[in-house]
């Protein structure tokens, strides 16, 4: 069951296939090939799907299919993030001015504490190095 939830390359929920949906997806947008070796987006999206085509569903389970599943999730916030950085612009939060009710004098609108929320989950999230196959010579 493990093997075709992760590994199934033509079962549409699978890992394998997501992957190579995520990097058929990076192709089209990107458009014409860039010159020169890739940059960490490339890198990581291409190894990711190189790591899930590739192994036995033996060897996830003998190396911890948590672990496995957990490093997986790691890759792709890590993905998430360098999709985030090229692709969508961002806008830095304007700075709270006197006029603005804030959180803590009582205010209990739509939105009080949903920056600091964001902020916070955000935070948490792990991340994780660019694989050392991906850092230029």
């Amino acid at each position: 069951m493990a093997s075709f939830l992760l590994l199934d390359p033509i079962f549409p929920r699978s890992v394998r296939y997501c992957l190579e949906g995520i990097n058929k997806s990076l192709r089209v947008i990107r458009g014409n090939p860039v010159p020169g070796p890739p940059d960490d987006l490339e890198c990581l999206s291409g190894l990711m799907l190189a790591n899930w085509s590739y192994v036995r569903i033996d060897e996830l389970v003998g190396r911890g299919l948590h672990e496995a599943i957990d490093h997986f999730q790691s890759d792709l916030n890590t993905l998430h993030e360098r999709i985030d950085e090229r692709y969508f612009v961002t806008s830095q939060p304007a700075p709270a001015t006197a006029s603005m009710p804030s959180a803590s004098s009582g205010d209990t609108g739509a939105g009080s504490g949903v920056d600091t929320a964001v902020a916070a989950a955000s935070s948490t999230l792990p991340t994780v190095p660019t694989s050392q196959a991906c850092a230029p010579a």
